[in-house]
């Protein structure tokens, strides 16, 4: 695999940009360097500071287009670079599937030295987060943990995920029963519960044994009825395997929405007696929709505690939410042509896994848009990214050029500039791998492959060493 390099070589082949695109990159070669630089300081010093102190799990957020899927692009070459620089971490990497609409099951790259990261539970030790529009469910409901009981079948309820309180504020949760079977009860007017647990299938595991389970409430089957089911997976929730059969009430249904805190490893508040899980919570997701997006941190430590003085136990975890999505534009990425953030796509692709660093590459599919109805399309998606993500920093990648055959090759240009000066305007770091594969000597031969579009191996191998060393705080130029 071919990777950046520094060498001299011919100089870039500008035959495959106009002379108005030649222009705009050389004006603003001053206003690039400063860019860099802001966001060596402002941007991306929280995700390092955090891999360096290496005790806290993190995440790196990527939205991007298909300059960034490949496993010899830039995305996941940098994610070798961070592997193999924090030894410290478990690193796990998620890669965006467009078929559904989801990340697939994340890719172990690296098991840290202190084994798997996980938050103990017993007697009054509860996470939670508070209510929110987020978490305030009232339709369709999918959750999937990753648990272990040190004894399934104690003889007491063992709540894993709750949201309820005392009657009349109660949505509902998810719990092993005193027998060791997973039940899911909600109620649709606060109070009055509905409770279902599979009618066969389920094997009680071994104490102290972890056990991927998942629940599934559909309201409304279609049919004049409301579907649960529940299903356990053997791979790491690539894949679910349901068990039992659906289990079907007539009518339809919805869940209350209460103002109870949504809570881990019990229900009711910071003391829950006979409802505290006494085991370990791995992972956790509650989605808002079958397969939606979450509306909770994935990992318990990200959760706030709320009793009992839990602390993570094992090797922190770096997450990379790889959200390349080939064909993306930035109407996909998160707003659409009238300037409304999309509701659905971005938050499937932003879930909480503690980013620290949020990257947007963004311009190849943008057409012929550019000026500032275009730069009105980033500030909604960076708007809605700050106010989901708190002190993530915030940057933005430009790309490589593009060449004939390939269309709007100067607008491309002319957006990548105008990216710049917004960046700069904004406090939004750069990391710009457009000069940097400019300032290598390669020719656009070597660095954009025959669709015009694509990098070449050797330019995601620039692209990665442009992203490392803004990483690092350096300017090699």
């Amino acid at each position: 695999m071919q990777r950046g390099s520094t060498a001299t070589g011919a100089a870039l082949d500008v035959t495959a940009f106009s002379n108005t695109a030649i222009i705009t990159f050389a004006t603003t070669i001053d206003e690039r360097k400063l860019v860099r630089r802001r966001g060596v300081v402002t941007d991306t010093s929280h995700l390092m500071a955090a891999l360096a102190l290496a005790q806290g799990s993190v995440a790196w957020q990527i939205l991007g287009d298909s300059t960034g899927n490949g496993n010899t692009e830039w995305v996941n070459l940098t994610t070798e670079w961070l592997t193999a620089s924090f030894p410290a971490y478990t690193v796990d990497y998620g890669l965006w599937n467009t078929t559904t609409i989801d990340y697939e099951a994340p890719v172990r790259r690296q098991t840290g030295p202190n084994g798997e990261r996980y938050v103990p539970y017993s007697s009054a030790s509860i996470s939670y987060e508070s209510d929110s529009v987020e978490n305030s469910i009232t339709g369709d409901i999918d959750i999937r943990m990753d648990v272990s009981s040190d004894n399934w079948d104690n003889g007491s309820d063992q709540v894993m995920v709750a949201k309820g309180a005392a009657d009349g504020n109660r949505s509902f949760w998810f719990r092993i029963s005193s027998a060791g079977t997973p039940q899911f009860f909600w109620t649709a007017n606060g109070t009055t519960l509905i409770g279902k647990q599979p009618s066969s299938g389920w094997t009680l595991p071994a104490n102290g044994a972890r056990k991927l389970i998942r629940v599934t409430l559909s309201v409304d089957n279609g049919a004049s009825g409301n579907d649960v089911k529940f299903y356990d997976s053997t791979d790491d929730g690539a894949t679910w395997s349901q068990i039992g059969p659906t289990l079907t009430t007539a009518g339809t249904t919805t869940i209350y929405d209460s103002t109870a805190e949504l809570q881990l490893g019990g229900r009711g508040g910071a003391s829950a007696p006979g409802s505290n899980l006494f085991g370990r919570i791995d992972r956790t997701q509650v989605r808002k929709g079958i397969s939606g997006p979450l509306v909770a941190p994935g990992l318990p430590e990200l959760w706030s505690n709320q009793g009992g003085g839990q602390i993570a136990v094992g090797s922190p975890v770096l997450t990379i939410l790889n959200g390349s999505h080939p064909g993306a534009d930035i109407e996909l990425l998160g707003a659409t042509v009238s300037g409304v953030y999309d509701s659905t796509r971005v938050p499937r692709m932003t879930p909480r896994y503690g980013q620290a660093l949020v990257t947007v590459v963004c311009s190849h599919n943008d057409g012929i848009q550019k000026g500032e109805k275009y730069l009105a399309k980033w500030s909604t998606l960076f708007s809605e990214l700050r106010s989901k993500f708190g002190n993530a920093g915030m940057t933005l990648s430009t790309q490589n050029a593009r060449k004939s055959p390939a269309g709007n090759i100067v607008d491309h240009a002319v957006r990548t500039a105008q990216l710049l000066g917004y960046a700069n305007r904004n406090s939004i770091g750069v990391t710009d791998a457009a000069a940097a594969m400019s300032a290598s000597g390669e020719t656009a031969a070597t660095l954009i492959l025959s669709d015009g579009i694509h990098p070449t191996d050797l330019a995601s191998g620039i692209w990665r060493d442009e992203a490392v060393s803004v990483l690092l705080g350096g300017d090699h130029r």
